[in-house]
């Protein structure tokens, strides 16, 4: 019960007529000489709405506890509503700065303090640049990959909540990115020892789709596997072929290998271009079920086998 300046008191008063029939009423007493008015108006439907509420909000808050990505929600106000253990680890943040519900440029303030995301380059921006931040957010278009001094890689999604709110959601995603730079170092180390090589070749994957070329057989056949807008594959290969080979008995078996799927065997077929020149062009099984396809001129074929013989 609480008493106001002008003597009405307050207070919320239950009936409980059985286990599931409970009404709630907040009242309002006020004094009219001897007389004592009172007002009661029925909230239960918003005591319920209210506890279901708060139920929800600590399930959720349970919920997120267990895992390892770091949840900011900003209410309508632009406060910090809700966050999880993990956000206090990402973010170095303490709990209790965080319990006293800041707003969004007291967070990403903070942040910058701990050298949690990278220092702004104009810091007199600095409060648009939030600004911007939050906007993008609220449109649910706002992804960035901070990359910090200490090395770590940390990911920051923001994307708007029911009711005017704004989550951040913020993830270390240091394994996933040295893991990344790792896979592409060993796919350019790759890339260059085929195009050190003189012989055109090319690497289809087990449905056909070209994974790579050297740059012999981009210069050779006057296709960019790599920057071409449609996707190549055996078919785009066959095609940039035909341009410049006759079409004899051999190359309509060569064609044949080359659209067959699966074809995982070695072969060989010699066949002639159109100015004459030989050619043979070898199918070798690699890992991963792909075929390496390697496009030789007879002559140096030839001369390398008598080299091998002697």
């Amino acid at each position: 019960m609480s008493e106001k300046a002008d003597g009405e008191l307050e207070w919320r008063h239950e009936i409980n007529a059985g286990p599931k029939d409970q009404a709630i009423f907040d009242v309002v007493t006020t004094l009219d000489g001897n007389l004592r008015i009172h007002h009661a108006v029925n909230v239960t439907p918003l005591v319920k709405a209210e506890t279901e509420q708060r139920r929800f909000v600590q399930t959720l808050s349970k919920t997120f506890a267990q895992i390892p990505i770091g949840l900011a929600v900003f209410d309508i106000d632009g406060k910090l509503a809700l966050f999880n253990p993990a956000l206090v680890n990402l973010t170095g943040l303490s709990a209790p700065m965080l319990t006293k519900k800041p707003d969004f440029l007291s967070f990403f303030d903070g942040l910058r303090e701990n050298r949690r995301m990278p220092e702004p380059k104009n810091m007199g921006s600095w409060r648009d640049q939030i600004t911007e931040v939050v906007r993008a957010a609220e449109g649910g278009l706002f992804q960035e990959s901070w990359s910090l001094a200490s090395g770590q890689t940390l990911q920051i999604t923001g994307q708007p909540h029911p009711d005017g709110a704004v989550a951040f959601l913020i993830e270390d995603v240091s394994a996933e990115m040295t893991l990344t730079r790792h896979m592409r170092a060993e796919s350019d180390m790759y890339q260059s020892a085929l195009d050190v090589l003189e012989d055109a070749m090319i690497v289809l994957s087990d449905d056909g789709v070209v994974f790579c070329s050297n740059t012999a057989f981009k210069t050779k056949w006057n296709l960019d596997t790599d920057t071409s807008f449609a996707e190549c594959n055996a078919y785009t290969v066959v095609e940039s072929l035909e341009a410049t080979i006759r079409k004899d008995q051999n190359w309509i078996t060569l064609k044949s290998h080359l659209l067959s799927r699966g074809m995982r065997r070695e072969a060989v077929h010699d066949v002639r271009q159109t100015n004459g020149h030989p050619l043979r062009i070898r199918s070798h099984p690699i890992a991963g079920g792909a075929t390496l396809i390697r496009f030789e001129t007879l002559a140096h074929s030839i001369q390398r086998d008598e080299q091998i013989a002697i």
